[in-house]
């Protein structure tokens, strides 16, 4: 079976390229082999980011240039996975449950999009887990969290599309798909869509209010 660290060195190549209006705030690794603790979370690359600060397990951000900075952490409770955002004295003001599948889900990626000038995006890269009873699968998603730029209590949280996906079956026959996610202004309506890309394939969805994305 396919080493687990292999798909996080795949899903790190796919967060080494970033486009101007794209801040990168953390990738969030952990090594699958230690039990979890809040100690797992490694690799805050944002020293160079000065309005990005990392504090302990959480990112504080000002999202919505009040002047005032939101912490975002990733949370496990019960087993179960969360995406927070927090107040700056610490209250939560969004709290989302992310859809595990198996073993071994973590946020490995967390990125800001600016998709309109009244519009930012939140994307969430999330690793659903895997399982290995007769087979091998584990998949990834991305979630959205699209938010006035100018007040983040004006937010919606949709569900996105699976960007990766690994199978190795019981006669050991092995495939896996890692899509690109890419942000662009198509239609020149000054809203960006999204894309999964890969090589000569690109499906696309475009945003039709209240956080809904749509593919047509």
């Amino acid at each position: 079976m396919k080493n687990f660290i292999i798909i996080s060195l795949l899903l790190l190549i796919s967060w080494r390229s970033f486009s101007q209006d794209e801040r990168l705030v953390a990738p969030l690794f952990r090594n699958k082999m230690e039990l979890y603790n809040d100690k797992a979370f490694a690799d805050f690359n944002v020293a160079e980011k000065k309005n990005w600060i990392a504090t302990g397990l959480k990112l504080n951000v000002d999202l919505d240039g009040d002047g005032k900075f939101e912490k975002i952490f990733f949370k496990k409770v019960d087993g179960e996975d969360f995406f927070v955002v927090a107040k700056e004295d610490g209250s939560v003001s969004f709290e989302q449950k992310l859809d595990k599948l198996g073993e071994g889900s973590y946020l490995y990626k967390v990125q800001l999009k600016t998709i309109s000038p009244k519009l930012n995006t939140i994307v969430l890269h999330y690793y659903e887990g895997f399982s290995k009873y007769t087979e091998f699968w584990g998949t990834a998603r991305i979630y959205l969290l699209t938010y006035k730029r100018d007040d983040f209590n004006e937010r919606y949280f949709y569900k996105g599309p699976s960007v990766f996906v690994e199978h190795e079956s019981h006669t050991k026959n092995y495939f896996k798909e890692l899509y690109k996610i890419d942000f662009e202004d198509l239609n020149n309506d000054q809203i960006k869509e999204l894309s999964l890309v890969k090589e000569n394939w690109k499906k696309t969805w475009y945003y039709a209010e209240q956080g809904i994305w749509k593919h047509p």
